[in-house]
């Protein structure tokens, strides 16, 4: 039998054989915006059967995008945190810091996130483009944004670089700045997933809130905590009796008109986001004492939502959807953000026992299917609408892969043995 360590070790060498730029899922939708519809969807169904040429006609060529060097900076920074080496070759500064190379601009004065496909990626929602951008400055999108500057500060808190936090205490100002923020009647606050949309998206806000749960409290000022505990108000409100949250707020869904449902899913992959996100926002100094309880229950509710509707009791085999006309299997990435989720929920110490308990009795299943998905080569599928489609990507692979493996291992270190 195949081992977590031995599936570690083929992807290291899968990403140091073959360096971090690959193709993406999402470089169809770069190259095929949504405005020329019908051309746009002849394209992107024959990219489910001949993904490579069709880039290669659009002229596509292997890239990185920001959280293929998030993923594999946190999996290292994890592993240098409990003593488990991983690579000579690599680890988390340094992959952070070519990331930062590429992606951030910074004059000491002004601090800006430019990310070079936006002007090509117009939101895939056509009614939500804001009529008003003022001064907004095209930057990437939210959770690009969120996933870095978490990196940042994780990174410069464990290894006291003070640059990195400043660089995150920072960002978070613009980026409250740039993009539409919105504060309800009832005190619930929201910001938009690109700068020129105006959309209420709910995982890209609780990763918001988690991100500015994570400044130090030195440098954290009253805007700050208001989206926090306004972002806090909103997924309450947002969360469904059984447990489980939609894709997007109901309001704007309603206000978008439209049947599509896989557009307001719940789905395996971003249900897990928002509960390591929930997670990290209850051990904040800054969330207003009379909403910790309210969200220690609603993450218990979501955790159980999550663990017993996603995943088979018997075979921990999980699925991508819980909602709308068809079953689609999950994919690897999907079990990756449900491990990480559950490995941040059963370090929790003011979590459920039993729910606990619930969880790390399915994991080792769970782990074993995500494993199962990992080729000889390091490589894993990122879609599996139509057929499986591998494009040996780091950022929907093999990356999010190894960092829910390495967390695994940190459990089964503290927890499972």
């Amino acid at each position: 039998m195949t081992t977590t360590e031995q599936v570690i070790n083929r992807i290291i060498q899968n990403i140091e054989k073959r360096g971090l730029k690959r193709y993406d899922p999402q470089d169809l939708w770069d190259i095929c915006p949504n405005y020329h519809r019908y051309v746009s969807y002849f394209w992107r169904s024959l990219g489910y059967f001949f993904p490579i040429l069709v880039r290669k006609i659009f002229g596509r060529k292997p890239h990185t995008r920001p959280t293929t060097y998030t993923h594999l900076a946190e999996a290292l920074l994890l592993a240098e945190q409990n003593s488990i080496r991983l690579s000579e070759n690599m680890n988390s500064i340094k992959i952070c810091e070519d990331g930062l190379k590429e992606y951030l601009v910074d004059d000491g004065k002004k601090i800006s996130w430019p990310y070079k496909w936006l002007k090509k990626y117009p939101y895939w929602n056509l009614g939500v483009i804001r009529n008003k951008l003022d001064n907004a400055e095209p930057t990437m999108m939210l959770h690009y944004l969120t996933r870095y500057n978490i990196l940042l500060l994780k990174l410069g808190l464990y290894y006291d670089k003070k640059e990195y936090i400043s660089i995150a205490h920072r960002t978070a100002i613009e980026t409250m700045k740039n993009h539409q923020t919105c504060e309800y009647s009832d005190g619930s606050w929201s910001i938009s997933y690109t700068y020129h949309t105006a959309d209420c998206t709910l995982n890209v806000n609780t990763e918001f809130a988690q991100w500015l749960s994570m400044i130090p409290e030195s440098l954290q000022n009253n805007d700050f905590r208001k989206a926090l505990n306004g972002i806090v108000k909103l997924i309450l409100r947002e969360q469904n009796d059984d447990g489980s949250w939609h894709y997007y707020s109901k309001d704007f869904y309603k206000n978008l008109h439209t049947n599509n449902w896989i557009m307001n899913c719940i789905d395996c992959e971003h249900t897990g986001m928002v509960l390591t996100h929930l997670v990290y926002i209850l051990k904040s100094p800054c969330l207003e004492r009379s909403l910790y309880d309210k969200l220690l229950i609603s993450v218990n509710k979501g955790f159980d939502y999550y663990i017993t509707n996603f995943f088979d009791q018997n075979t921990g085999v999980g699925q991508g959807y819980t909602y709308g006309p068809r079953t689609i299997p999950a994919i690897p990435a999907q079990y990756a953000e449900a491990i990480l989720s559950f490995y941040e929920y059963c370090l929790f110490p003011e979590g459920d026992p039993l729910l606990t308990k619930k969880i790390l009795q399915r994991l080792p299943l769970i782990v074993k299917n995500m494993q199962n998905f990992v080729k000889k080569n390091g490589s894993t599928h990122s879609e599996n609408i139509i057929r499986k489609l591998n494009y040996d990507s780091i950022r929907v692979g093999n990356g999010v892969v190894l960092q829910a493996l390495v967390s695994y291992l940190v459990l089964k270190n503290k927890l499972l043995r």
